[in-house]
């Protein structure tokens, strides 16, 4: 560790002792909570004028506000790491969701919401930390790799160059004379004619650029044993098909004075994320992986939003267990993914949008089951995800919740509702399943259940919580 830095480390949503980060006016932080975004990691104040982390993780150097390093009062810089409060794992659940076939639908509605899965502090150097506190060089470089893939999924830069070639019994462009005689004359090969001539190249400075950064993102994925992660095997094939197209191009040591002659403009414009991403990854390339191959004590500075990819990831594993499970594909299923910008795709409280009810919604889960009598899919099961203790002191938070949920069972018509937590410790045996009080009234009455269900990090908890969830979506259905 270098002597300029100090390390603080918290657990998200969590206050951070005075002795550990003092206040002081100079540090930049967010106001409260809700208006916390990924710069310091969403570092804000509470009403004792303490700092809080919010729902990140990941590291970063602290700033001030005028966008400059944070010099605290010791004289040294501030390296603020944040990890889970929970038995969860961010990069298991990261690659996970981007293995889902939903995963751009999640990404661009997030994004939308300003709620992006995580961030790369592009304008950041690498930071002086063990090796096991990495992560954001790897999502560098899925980033490279996937931004790359857009460019060479479309039509790559071409440049006008001169190509010389032996030919036979042809002649293509003009006759190089002095290179014919040295090579065909002399050697009695006037069969051959040796031209040069004009055609387009796709060997140009952008896609050299792209190549190498291309080929550096999967010596990182390799240092940090990912490419044999299942949950990127879209990003192993994304890698491929990039190594594939661009493999007429040469391979040429990236120096800064490089870029100075990229163009991004006009036709280039989709170039300009993958020329902004590999120029970060290329200019720190000695400080994520050694010459060798080898991690090195240096790792990019990144956060990542725990609520946004929990969400997400609870979902994708949802779906993975109903597909691998013989009996259960082809009867259940988890609702398509619905994205707020497609207001006809959302469900519909009224078909009046001129009214005081909430026009719209969209439940974080919803469970479908085929009928088989009436032919049609209908919901069975509504689950909201919260990334959050199911035991919340904070009775608004708990009354909030409970109305979302009330609201989404009521609309959907189901009688099983739950919420999903992440896993705790001393939880694991903890099994939630109750029988709402339905009172009289005008409606049907009918049974309808409660339960809660819990997602961590160990493989085999998570495996019995999904034949709990699949048991609890079909409770009604059994024989």
């Amino acid at each position: 560790m270098l002597d300029e830095y100090r390390v603080v480390e918290v657990r998200d949503w969590s206050r951070i002792p005075r002795k550990q980060l003092h206040f002081d006016d100079r540090l930049f932080c967010y106001k409260n909570a809700n208006s916390s975004d990924y710069i310091n990691l969403g570092l804000y104040l509470n009403e004792r004028d303490e700092y809080c982390a919010c729902g990140y993780v990941g590291v970063c150097v602290l700033k001030d506000k005028y966008d400059e390093d944070y010099i605290g009062p010791d004289g040294k810089k501030i390296i603020l790491k944040v990890v889970p409060r929970f038995k969860v794992n961010p990069w298991d659940m990261l690659a996970a969701v981007m293995n889902d076939d939903e995963y751009e639908k999640y990404s661009l509605c997030a994004e939308n919401r300003g709620e992006r899965f995580y961030e790369i502090f592009e304008d950041e150097k690498p930071l002086p930390l063990d090796v096991e506190d990495g992560g954001g060089e790897i999502l560098l470089a899925i980033s490279c790799i996937r931004a790359c893939y857009k460019v060479c999924t479309g039509t790559v830069n071409r440049k006008m160059d001169y190509v010389q070639e032996n030919l036979n019994g042809k002649i293509r462009g003009r006759v190089d004379f002095a290179n014919h005689i040295k090579k065909n004359v002399v050697t009695g090969r006037e069969d051959r004619i040796f031209c040069k001539y004009p055609a387009f190249s796709e060997d140009t400075i952008e896609n050299q650029i792209l190549k190498q950064s291309v080929l550096f993102s999967e010596r990182i994925l390799k240092v940090n044993n990912c490419l044999e992660i299942d949950g990127l095997a879209k990003i192993r094939e994304m890698l491929l098909y990039c190594k594939r197209r661009l493999s007429r191009i040469s391979e040429k040591n990236i120096k800064k004075s490089d870029y100075l002659a990229v163009n991004t403009r006009g036709f280039n414009s989709a170039y300009a994320p993958a020329i902004k991403l590999a120029e970060m990854l290329l200019s720190h390339s000695n400080m994520c992986i050694s010459a060798k191959g080898d991690k090195t004590g240096f790792v990019v500075p990144f956060a990542i939003r725990m609520e946004t990819i929990f969400e997400y990831y609870a979902r994708t594993v949802i779906k993975n267990a109903i597909n691998s499970d013989e009996k259960n594909k082809s009867k259940l299923r988890v609702d398509k993914y619905r994205d707020i910008s497609e207001y006809e795709d959302l469900l519909k409280t009224t078909n009046n949008r001129d009214i005081y009810l909430m026009s719209s919604y969209i439940p974080d889960i919803a469970i479908q089951r085929y009928n088989s009598v009436t032919e049609c899919w209908e919901y069975t099961t509504v689950l909201d995800v919260k990334y959050q203790r199911s035991v919340d002191p904070r009775s608004e938070t708990v009354r909030h919740n409970s109305h979302q949920l009330l609201f989404y069972a009521l609309l959907l018509n189901t009688k099983e509702c739950g919420f999903i937590f992440p896993e705790e410790s001393r939880q694991e045996d903890l099994l939630i399943e109750e029988q709402l009080v339905i009172q009289d009234g005008d409606a049907e009455k009918s049974d309808r259940f409660y339960s809660e269900f819990r997602i961590g990090y160990n493989e085999s908890n998570r495996e019995e919580e999904m034949k709990r969830i699949l048991s609890y979506a079909n409770k009604f259905y059994r024989k």
